[in-house]
Protein backbone atom coordinates (compact mmCIF):
# COMPACT_ATOMS: atom_id res chain seq x y z
CA UNK A 1 0.00 0.00 0.00
CA UNK A 2 2.85 2.18 1.01
CA UNK A 3 4.59 2.24 -3.63
CA UNK A 4 0.73 3.05 -3.94
CA UNK A 5 0.19 5.78 -1.93
CA UNK A 6 3.28 7.29 -2.84
CA UNK A 7 2.30 7.13 -6.74
CA UNK A 8 -0.89 8.63 -5.83
CA UNK A 9 0.68 11.69 -3.80
CA UNK A 10 3.48 12.42 -6.85
CA UNK A 11 0.18 12.72 -9.29
CA UNK A 12 -1.66 14.96 -6.93
CA UNK A 13 1.54 17.16 -7.03
CA UNK A 14 1.83 17.86 -10.55
CA UNK A 15 -1.08 20.00 -10.18
CA UNK A 16 0.42 23.13 -9.88
CA UNK A 17 -0.71 24.51 -6.06
CA UNK A 18 -1.67 27.98 -7.44
CA UNK A 19 -4.83 25.53 -8.85
CA UNK A 20 -5.40 24.72 -5.09
CA UNK A 21 -8.14 26.23 -2.55
CA UNK A 22 -7.94 24.35 0.90
CA UNK A 23 -11.61 24.27 1.55
CA UNK A 24 -11.92 20.29 3.43
CA UNK A 25 -10.74 20.20 6.45
CA UNK A 26 -9.11 17.29 8.06
CA UNK A 27 -12.30 16.31 10.04
CA UNK A 28 -13.73 16.62 7.28
CA UNK A 29 -11.39 13.85 4.94
CA UNK A 30 -12.03 11.45 7.75
CA UNK A 31 -15.82 11.89 8.59
CA UNK A 32 -17.55 12.87 4.86
CA UNK A 33 -14.74 11.38 2.29
CA UNK A 34 -14.27 8.60 4.85
CA UNK A 35 -10.35 8.71 4.77
CA UNK A 36 -8.73 6.04 7.53
CA UNK A 37 -6.82 8.16 9.80
CA UNK A 38 -3.84 5.97 9.12
CA UNK A 39 -4.25 6.16 5.00
CA UNK A 40 -4.63 10.21 5.26
CA UNK A 41 -1.60 10.78 7.82
CA UNK A 42 0.49 8.79 5.50
CA UNK A 43 -0.40 10.74 2.98
CA UNK A 44 0.22 14.20 4.51
CA UNK A 45 3.80 12.42 5.58
CA UNK A 46 4.72 11.83 1.63
CA UNK A 47 3.70 15.55 0.91
CA UNK A 48 -0.20 15.77 0.30
CA UNK A 49 -0.76 19.69 -0.12
CA UNK A 50 -2.09 21.16 2.84
CA UNK A 51 -2.68 24.57 4.68
CA UNK A 52 -3.84 25.82 7.96
CA UNK A 53 -7.33 27.99 7.68
CA UNK A 54 -8.75 29.49 10.62
CA UNK A 55 -6.52 27.02 12.81
CA UNK A 56 -7.77 23.90 11.32
CA UNK A 57 -5.92 21.68 8.55
CA UNK A 58 -7.18 21.49 5.15
CA UNK A 59 -7.01 20.43 1.97
CA UNK A 60 -8.23 20.80 -1.40
CA UNK A 61 -11.26 19.04 -2.79
CA UNK A 62 -9.94 17.20 -6.13
CA UNK A 63 -6.94 16.25 -4.17
CA UNK A 64 -8.74 14.65 -1.52
CA UNK A 65 -11.17 13.27 -4.69
CA UNK A 66 -8.05 11.90 -5.99
CA UNK A 67 -6.46 10.16 -2.88
CA UNK A 68 -10.10 8.21 -2.16
CA UNK A 69 -10.67 7.19 -5.69
CA UNK A 70 -6.98 6.44 -6.53
CA UNK A 71 -6.38 4.34 -2.75
CA UNK A 72 -9.89 3.27 -3.58
CA UNK A 73 -11.79 4.22 -0.41
CA UNK A 74 -15.22 3.68 0.49
CA UNK A 75 -16.48 6.87 0.00
CA UNK A 76 -19.28 8.46 -1.43
CA UNK A 77 -17.22 9.61 -4.66
CA UNK A 78 -16.19 5.76 -5.41
CA UNK A 79 -19.98 4.58 -4.67
CA UNK A 80 -20.97 6.76 -7.34
CA UNK A 81 -18.52 4.71 -9.58
CA UNK A 82 -19.55 1.54 -8.91
CA UNK A 83 -23.22 2.21 -9.02
CA UNK A 84 -22.32 3.39 -12.93
CA UNK A 85 -20.56 -0.02 -13.02
CA UNK A 86 -23.65 -1.59 -11.69
CA UNK A 87 -25.84 0.35 -13.76
CA UNK A 88 -23.85 -0.72 -16.77
CA UNK A 89 -23.97 -4.46 -15.79
CA UNK A 90 -27.93 -3.45 -15.66
CA UNK A 91 -28.40 -1.69 -18.85
CA UNK A 92 -26.96 -4.77 -21.02
CA UNK A 93 -28.90 -5.39 -23.55
CA UNK A 94 -32.08 -3.53 -22.04
CA UNK A 95 -35.02 -2.75 -24.18
CA UNK A 96 -36.23 0.36 -24.88
CA UNK A 97 -38.17 2.35 -21.94
CA UNK A 98 -39.99 5.31 -20.66
CA UNK A 99 -38.46 7.80 -18.03
CA UNK A 100 -38.98 10.87 -16.45
CA UNK A 101 -36.06 13.37 -15.46
CA UNK A 102 -37.03 15.94 -12.77
CA UNK A 103 -34.48 19.03 -13.09
CA UNK A 104 -34.38 21.28 -10.28
CA UNK A 105 -32.12 24.32 -11.15
CA UNK A 106 -30.12 26.70 -8.45
CA UNK A 107 -29.41 30.00 -8.46
CA UNK A 108 -25.29 29.89 -9.42
CA UNK A 109 -25.49 33.68 -8.13
CA UNK A 110 -27.98 34.15 -4.47
CA UNK A 111 -28.52 37.87 -3.48
CA UNK A 112 -28.27 39.20 -7.09
CA UNK A 113 -30.73 41.84 -8.20
CA UNK A 114 -33.63 41.33 -9.76
CA UNK A 115 -35.83 38.01 -9.89
CA UNK A 116 -34.47 34.64 -10.98
CA UNK A 117 -35.11 33.80 -14.81
CA UNK A 118 -34.47 29.44 -15.61
CA UNK A 119 -34.70 27.81 -18.47
CA UNK A 120 -34.06 24.36 -20.06
CA UNK A 121 -31.06 24.46 -22.14
CA UNK A 122 -31.57 20.90 -23.89
CA UNK A 123 -33.04 20.76 -27.94
CA UNK A 124 -35.84 19.27 -28.33
CA UNK A 125 -36.58 16.31 -30.03
CA UNK A 126 -35.68 12.41 -29.55
CA UNK A 127 -34.96 10.96 -26.69
CA UNK A 128 -36.56 14.18 -25.09
CA UNK A 129 -40.06 14.24 -25.38
CA UNK A 130 -42.95 16.27 -23.41
CA UNK A 131 -41.43 18.93 -21.31
CA UNK A 132 -43.56 20.25 -18.16
CA UNK A 133 -42.27 23.21 -16.31
CA UNK A 134 -43.63 22.44 -12.69
CA UNK A 135 -42.06 25.78 -10.73
CA UNK A 136 -40.01 29.16 -11.90
CA UNK A 137 -36.88 26.45 -11.16
CA UNK A 138 -38.16 22.83 -11.47
CA UNK A 139 -38.39 21.02 -15.33
CA UNK A 140 -40.13 17.49 -16.26
CA UNK A 141 -38.36 15.96 -19.42
CA UNK A 142 -40.18 12.67 -20.40
CA UNK A 143 -37.18 10.68 -22.01
CA UNK A 144 -37.63 7.59 -24.54
CA UNK A 145 -34.26 5.24 -24.02
CA UNK A 146 -33.75 3.37 -27.24
CA UNK A 147 -32.77 -0.51 -26.72
CA UNK A 148 -29.41 -0.63 -25.08
CA UNK A 149 -27.17 -3.22 -27.32
CA UNK A 150 -23.78 -2.03 -26.54
CA UNK A 151 -21.72 -2.76 -29.97
CA UNK A 152 -17.81 -3.32 -30.60
CA UNK A 153 -16.70 -0.79 -33.56
CA UNK A 154 -14.18 -0.49 -35.80
CA UNK A 155 -12.32 2.17 -35.06
CA UNK A 156 -10.73 3.85 -38.52
CA UNK A 157 -6.86 4.49 -37.93
CA UNK A 158 -7.22 7.97 -36.82
CA UNK A 159 -9.38 7.20 -33.94
CA UNK A 160 -7.13 4.13 -32.83
CA UNK A 161 -4.31 6.13 -33.02
CA UNK A 162 -5.64 8.90 -30.73
CA UNK A 163 -7.49 6.29 -28.31
CA UNK A 164 -3.79 4.35 -28.32
CA UNK A 165 -2.01 7.94 -27.63
CA UNK A 166 -4.08 8.12 -24.38
CA UNK A 167 -2.79 4.48 -23.17
CA UNK A 168 -0.41 6.03 -20.45
CA UNK A 169 -2.94 8.72 -19.61
CA UNK A 170 -4.14 8.29 -16.25
CA UNK A 171 -7.57 9.73 -14.59
CA UNK A 172 -6.95 12.45 -12.24
CA UNK A 173 -10.08 14.75 -10.81
CA UNK A 174 -8.65 18.30 -12.14
CA UNK A 175 -9.95 22.08 -11.48
CA UNK A 176 -11.90 23.41 -13.75
CA UNK A 177 -8.71 25.62 -15.13
CA UNK A 178 -6.71 22.64 -16.16
CA UNK A 179 -9.57 20.48 -17.84
CA UNK A 180 -9.35 22.13 -21.24
CA UNK A 181 -5.86 22.72 -21.14
CA UNK A 182 -4.10 19.91 -23.57
CA UNK A 183 -0.56 21.48 -22.65
CA UNK A 184 -1.28 19.67 -19.10
CA UNK A 185 -2.26 16.37 -20.62
CA UNK A 186 0.86 16.28 -22.14
CA UNK A 187 3.31 17.29 -19.65
CA UNK A 188 1.79 15.55 -16.74
CA UNK A 189 -0.39 12.69 -18.59
CA UNK A 190 -2.86 13.17 -16.45
CA UNK A 191 -6.74 13.53 -17.47
CA UNK A 192 -10.13 13.91 -16.41
CA UNK A 193 -13.04 12.88 -19.00
CA UNK A 194 -13.35 16.66 -20.13
CA UNK A 195 -9.84 17.12 -20.63
CA UNK A 196 -9.38 13.42 -22.80
CA UNK A 197 -12.26 14.15 -24.52
CA UNK A 198 -11.20 16.97 -25.66
CA UNK A 199 -7.60 15.69 -26.74
CA UNK A 200 -9.53 12.68 -28.87
CA UNK A 201 -11.16 15.49 -30.93
CA UNK A 202 -8.15 17.56 -31.37
CA UNK A 203 -5.89 14.01 -32.43
CA UNK A 204 -8.43 12.64 -34.36
CA UNK A 205 -9.69 16.18 -36.51
CA UNK A 206 -5.46 16.70 -37.11
CA UNK A 207 -5.65 12.91 -38.95
CA UNK A 208 -8.48 14.06 -40.78
CA UNK A 209 -11.30 11.84 -38.87
CA UNK A 210 -14.59 13.06 -37.69
CA UNK A 211 -15.19 13.61 -34.41
CA UNK A 212 -17.02 16.23 -31.60
CA UNK A 213 -16.92 17.01 -27.31
CA UNK A 214 -20.16 15.96 -26.16
CA UNK A 215 -21.54 16.63 -22.74
CA UNK A 216 -24.87 15.33 -21.54
CA UNK A 217 -26.14 12.21 -19.03
CA UNK A 218 -25.07 8.96 -18.62
CA UNK A 219 -28.60 7.43 -17.64
CA UNK A 220 -28.50 5.43 -14.23
CA UNK A 221 -31.36 6.13 -11.56
CA UNK A 222 -31.97 7.14 -9.69
CA UNK A 223 -29.39 10.05 -10.14
CA UNK A 224 -28.22 10.57 -13.74
CA UNK A 225 -24.27 10.99 -13.89
CA UNK A 226 -23.10 14.38 -15.72
CA UNK A 227 -20.51 13.30 -18.07
CA UNK A 228 -18.58 14.28 -20.88
CA UNK A 229 -17.62 11.92 -23.97
CA UNK A 230 -16.79 12.28 -27.77
CA UNK A 231 -19.09 11.56 -30.66
CA UNK A 232 -17.65 9.37 -33.79
CA UNK A 233 -19.04 9.22 -37.41
CA UNK A 234 -18.25 5.63 -37.93
CA UNK A 235 -19.68 4.15 -41.15
CA UNK A 236 -21.64 7.27 -41.91
CA UNK A 237 -23.23 6.79 -38.42
CA UNK A 238 -23.01 9.48 -35.28
CA UNK A 239 -21.74 6.85 -32.26
CA UNK A 240 -21.22 7.47 -28.88
CA UNK A 241 -17.84 6.81 -27.77
CA UNK A 242 -15.96 6.61 -24.42
CA UNK A 243 -12.67 5.26 -24.80
CA UNK A 244 -10.54 6.83 -22.19
CA UNK A 245 -13.55 6.37 -19.39
CA UNK A 246 -14.23 2.52 -20.22
CA UNK A 247 -11.01 1.86 -19.72
CA UNK A 248 -10.88 3.85 -16.62
CA UNK A 249 -13.47 1.83 -15.04
CA UNK A 250 -12.04 -1.37 -15.85
CA UNK A 251 -8.43 0.00 -14.26
CA UNK A 252 -10.40 0.81 -10.94
CA UNK A 253 -12.22 -2.51 -10.80
CA UNK A 254 -15.52 -1.21 -11.70
CA UNK A 255 -16.28 -2.57 -14.87
CA UNK A 256 -15.07 -6.17 -16.73
CA UNK A 257 -12.69 -4.84 -19.79
CA UNK A 258 -14.21 -8.43 -21.51
CA UNK A 259 -17.59 -6.83 -21.15
CA UNK A 260 -17.01 -2.97 -21.61
CA UNK A 261 -13.49 -2.89 -23.78
CA UNK A 262 -12.42 0.97 -24.70
CA UNK A 263 -14.29 0.21 -28.22
CA UNK A 264 -17.46 -0.25 -27.50
CA UNK A 265 -20.71 1.92 -28.89
CA UNK A 266 -22.81 3.76 -25.64
CA UNK A 267 -25.51 4.64 -27.73
CA UNK A 268 -28.68 4.42 -25.40
CA UNK A 269 -26.73 4.53 -22.26
CA UNK A 270 -25.57 8.47 -23.02
CA UNK A 271 -28.08 11.04 -23.71
CA UNK A 272 -26.15 13.73 -25.78
CA UNK A 273 -27.25 17.15 -24.59
CA UNK A 274 -24.57 19.45 -26.25
CA UNK A 275 -21.17 19.79 -27.65
CA UNK A 276 -19.37 21.91 -25.20
CA UNK A 277 -16.99 25.30 -26.65
CA UNK A 278 -13.58 25.53 -26.26
CA UNK A 279 -13.73 26.32 -22.18
CA UNK A 280 -17.58 25.47 -21.08
CA UNK A 281 -16.74 24.11 -17.38
CA UNK A 282 -20.42 22.59 -16.44
CA UNK A 283 -22.28 20.29 -18.40
CA UNK A 284 -26.27 21.40 -17.40
CA UNK A 285 -29.74 21.21 -18.49
CA UNK A 286 -30.49 24.61 -17.54
CA UNK A 287 -29.52 28.28 -17.88
CA UNK A 288 -30.36 31.49 -15.44
CA UNK A 289 -29.92 34.32 -17.01
CA UNK A 290 -28.23 32.67 -20.46
CA UNK A 291 -25.23 31.59 -18.31
CA UNK A 292 -25.43 27.74 -17.10
CA UNK A 293 -26.65 26.93 -14.09
CA UNK A 294 -26.24 24.23 -11.14
CA UNK A 295 -29.05 21.57 -10.57
CA UNK A 296 -29.92 18.23 -9.36
CA UNK A 297 -31.14 16.15 -11.21
CA UNK A 298 -33.78 12.53 -10.49
CA UNK A 299 -34.74 10.08 -13.22
CA UNK A 300 -37.08 7.57 -12.53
Amino acid sequence: MTDRVAELVERVLRVPDGHRVYTESYERALGVYRIPRELLDSCLDLGLPHAEVDSQLCFDRTDIDNVVIGLSVASPRVNGLRRIGNAFAGLAAAGEEELVLEVSARCPEPGHPGPCAFALAVAAGPPAGAVERLTEQQFRIALTRPPVAPRRVDFPAPWRAAVDELADVRFHVLPDALSHDLGFLRETRLADCRLASRRLVASVRAEGGSARAATGLILVKPFPIYHWWVEAVIDGERTAVDPFFLRVLGELGITDPARWPDDLAMSGVYWFTSSPGERDEVASLTTHHGVRAREMAILR
